[in-house]
């Protein structure tokens, strides 16, 4: 998935949309590591407020 997630920023996409939801800290982890070469070249967003075992 980082190869995938990479391969699209060479393609020009520069904003990346994550959050714990999608799976916790899983996914957000895995964004950063792929991004983290593109430092100040991407925007990723994220969603904030999710509780977890609650309801």
């Amino acid at each position: 998935m980082i190869e995938l997630i990479r391969s699209a920023v060479k393609l020009g996409i520069t904003f990346f949309d994550t959050a714990e939801i999608y799976g916790p800290y899983v996914n957000e982890e895995l964004v950063g590591e792929a991004l983290e070469p593109y430092e100040g070249k991407v925007v990723i967003a994220t969603k904030f407020g999710v509780a977890f075992g609650y309801g």
